[in-house]
């Protein structure tokens, strides 16, 4: 699972990247062999205006797939963890989703088979 992490308009320091990590990596850790990469983008919608701005973007990249989650908040570490919780239950449910139809269409795959029966042969 690669991991990337960007900033836009707001200070990306060493601390974020650690909790961005720590979130992105328990929320989604147990999902890593599916999962080939995760963008999240940090950014401050109103500037130095102050207010509930800080937004946390989480894209990753699954199957040919790709889920998006945003999130709004005063601070960047509550839009973090916000986000990595949202996207953890968003990558479960696509994953399930991707597994059933997996079995459907192995279901469905298994019943068009034209079965061939050999005959006995009688002495």
């Amino acid at each position: 699972m690669k991991l990337g992490i960007r900033g836009h308009l707001v200070e990306v320091a060493a601390s974020v990247k650690e909790l961005v990590s720590q979130r992105m990596w328990f929320a989604l850790g147990r999902y890593q062999e599916q999962i080939e990469e995760v963008m999240v983008r940090l950014s401050d919608e109103n500037g130095p205006k102050g207010g509930r701005d800080k937004v946390c973007r989480v894209v990753v990249s699954i199957a040919s797939r790709r889920l998006f989650v945003s999130e709004v908040a005063p601070d960047l570490p509550a839009a973090i963890s916000r986000a990595a919780e949202r996207i953890g239950r968003a990558v479960s449910r696509e994953l399930e989703r991707i597994r059933v139809f997996r079995q459907q269409e192995k279901a469905a795959s298994a019943r068009q088979r034209p079965r061939r029966f050999m005959r006995e042969e009688q002495p």
